[in-house]
Formats: structure tokens, C-alpha cells, sequence
């Protein structure tokens, strides 16, 4: 037995990973080293890893991007929570789609066509306790809130 244990004891090794990072706290490299027993040190065949990060654009102006999001105040949920039905209301825009989902991302009820109304009631009874989100679009422009159902 106590060969076993001398032989497994010789073949684990300490190691550790040391990590080099970019003024922008962004990681650049990592390297594995081993202890020999009195030092730290890379072994001849040492894994190192290499980041290389690139400046993304994905071409859209980001001011304009805000713009597409439609504010907190843009938009009313009532009752919430709900049971029987939910009325979705905007005060200056026309909603043009709605989709519901829960927190899995499980798409429950979406409308199939342009709705073009100011006000839109959603029936929910068949839906369990729970929370969801409401996603509502108006053009381009498109909001999210949480509702919840509780019978």
C-alpha cells in the first residue's frame, strides 16, 4: 500500500495558472505552471493561452439604437398582477405587435398580424402563476415589462 500511495503522490503535481491582463482589465494570456517541489516553473511542453480582443462595430449608431426602446411611461400593463385578462395600453403610438413569453424564454401568445390599436386586451386565464414578460413593438420601437399571473 504504501508503494501505491508513494508511486500516485510522485505522478500528482501542484500547478497553478497565471494570468497576464491589458490596461482595459481584459485578459490576455494564461499559462500553466507546475511546482517541482522548491520552485515554481513552465515545463517544456507549457500550455499557454493567448486573448486577442478586437474592437467591434456592428454599424448602428448607438444613440439611435436607444432611440428604438420605448420608455417605462410610453406604455401601461394593468391589472398586475392579472388573472382573467391583461390590457395593454399606449397613450401616442399605435401598438403593432405583442409577444408574451415566461422566464424561460417559452413563447406563450404572440399576435399573428398587425395589430395598428392603441389598446389591446390580452386574455391570460389559461396561464399558470407565474411570472412573465411582455414584449411590445410600435413601429420600431419596442418595450419590455414583467406581469404576473396569480389565480
Amino acid at each position: 500500500m504504501a508503494e501505491w500511495v508513494d508511486s500516485i503522490s510522485k505522478m500528482v503535481k501542484s500547478a497553478r495558472v497565471s494570468y497576464t491582463f491589458n490596461n482595459f482589465d481584459q485578459c490576455t494570456s494564461a499559462e500553466l505552471d507546475s511546482w517541482d517541489g522548491s520552485q515554481w516553473e513552465a515545463e517544456e511542453d507549457n500550455l499557454k493561452i493567448t486573448f486577442h480582443y478586437e474592437e467591434y462595430d456592428d454599424g448602428t449608431d448607438s444613440t439611435e439604437s436607444i432611440n428604438k426602446v420605448l420608455s417605462h411611461e410610453a406604455f401601461q400593463i394593468y391589472p398586475n398582477p392579472s388573472h382573467d385578462q391583461l390590457n395593454i395600453k399606449m397613450d401616442q403610438k399605435k401598438i403593432s405587435h405583442i409577444q408574451i413569453t415566461d422566464l424561460s424564454g417559452r413563447i406563450i401568445f404572440e399576435s399573428q398580424s398587425a395589430l395598428n390599436a392603441a389598446e389591446v386586451t390580452v386574455p391570460v386565464h389559461n396561464l399558470a402563476n407565474g411570472i412573465y414578460l411582455l414584449q411590445l413593438q410600435s413601429g420600431d420601437q419596442k418595450g419590455v415589462r414583467t406581469f404576473v399571473i396569480q389565480h
